[in-house]
């Protein structure tokens, strides 16, 4: 597999929290939740289903595969460790540190 990027990481992201919250995931919810037009996330779910990260039912339900789900979870726990960190060393509020660590999640360490 080829590395993850930060557009591919975004879709992961959106999909792993919308799963959480929701179970069923749509295409529409992904557009909703990251302002894209369904056109660009019809595009960008079909590189993520040619990766095997996601997958999709006949009722069109986006689901992680367990490798998504494992990229979204590594993804997710680099994202609260520098929100926890930029709250508890910059003393950074919980908004700004959620926009600037979703921001920062991005870079490779």
């Amino acid at each position: 597999m080829k590395k993850l990027t930060q557009s591919c990481e975004s879709y992961l992201m959106a999909i792993y929290q919308l799963q959480e919250f929701k179970g069923k995931v749509r295409s529409v919810d992904i557009a909703k939740t990251l302002g894209y037009a369904r056109a660009s996330v019809c595009n960008a779910l079909k590189n993520l289903r040619r990766e095997e990260l996601i997958a999709m039912d006949a009722q069109k339900n986006i689901y992680l595969t367990t490798y998504g789900k494992n990229q979204a979870s590594e993804l997710q726990k680099k994202y609260l460790l520098i929100k926890k960190y930029l709250m508890a060393v910059w003393g950074m509020d919980e908004q700004a540190a959620a926009r600037d660590a979703s921001r920062t999640s991005h870079i490779k360490w």
